[in-house]
């Protein structure tokens, strides 16, 4: 947005004022409960509010840490998001492979069928889809958590779009060589759309991460529980025994973000260049 303003001094000036408060409403609120995690009871529990605390307590995170199996909670959900962001990307890049550079009978209807199950809430699909993984006996299983998450169509249509911009020039490059199709994704297409498949990866981890519902559902063992929901054991006074302090919760939020933050850290800017890519051709 900014470069759009670079030969006007006063809209630049402007933009960058706009930029400053966006970042600023953005991580006000994280940044307080990160300080607010640090803080003692008495500290928190204050009529008046203090930015920083008397005495930093970093005991909270030990706390948090071991007032639930939250190590497992964690465990559960890296497994449950690395498989469904494996899964996801690379189903979603074959069948945007076929549809970009394969020509068979009714290949759009069958393309934008598949969009068109984006506008389904899947909401719709919980109770068949529960009776059906429960018919395959994988109630309380990663396998249950994970299949239903990895058909991503939106992620097909991001990878489709980077694949047709691809030159033709390539694809027969790679038949003279002696490609097949199968060969020729692996080797070609799939490697030159590195940063859309990063941007895709973001997308289903990030969703896979969060999700909530559908573990909620599919998951009855605390063992086997996901970060989403091992959190609301945090909160409820039932689930372990007595409620701890706020600041301690605060703590059990902020590591479970963690992975996710570090994950895009590292990935952000091929991210931001897989989404212009992706829209280049129609």
């Amino acid at each position: 947005m900014l470069a759009k303003f670079k030969d006007n001094p006063l809209q630049m000036t402007v933009a960058y004022i706009f930029a400053f408060f966006l970042l600023i409403m953005v991580l006000f609120p994280f940044a307080t409960a990160i300080v607010s995690a640090f803080k003692t009871s008495t500290d928190f529990y204050k009529q008046s509010y203090t930015w920083f605390p008397e005495k930093w307590r970093f005991q909270n995170f030990v706390d948090a840490w071991k007032y639930a199996p939250f190590g497992a909670f964690m465990l559960n959900s890296i497994i449950c998001a690395v498989a469904v962001t494996v899964c996801a990307t690379f189903i979603s890049s074959i069948a945007a492979f076929a549809f970009a550079r394969i020509d068979f009978f009714a290949r759009n209807i069958i393309f934008y069928s598949i969009l068109l199950s984006q506008a389904i809430p899947f909401t719709i699909l919980f109770i068949p889809t529960y009776i059906l993984m429960n018919k395959l006996g994988l109630v309380n299983t990663y396998a249950g958590l994970v299949l239903p998450s990895i058909s991503f169509p939106m992620g097909t249509f991001l990878m489709r779009q980077t694949m047709k911009a691809i030159p033709m020039d390539y694809e027969y490059a790679a038949m003279i060589d002696g490609c097949n199709r199968g060969q020729m994704f692996l080797r070609v297409f799939f490697p030159m759309t590195r940063n859309t498949v990063i941007a895709l990866g973001i997308f289903s981890f990030m969703g896979s991460w969060n999700n909530f519902i559908w573990p909620l559902i599919i998951i009855g063992k605390k063992e086997m529980y996901t970060l989403p929901i091992g959190l609301t054991m945090y909160t409820l006074n039932t689930a372990v025994g007595s409620r701890p302090e706020w600041s301690t919760v605060l703590c059990a939020c902020i590591m479970s973000v963690l992975p996710v933050f570090i994950f895009y850290a590292f990935a952000s800017r091929r991210f931001m260049d897989g989404i212009t890519l992706s829209g280049i051709k129609a």
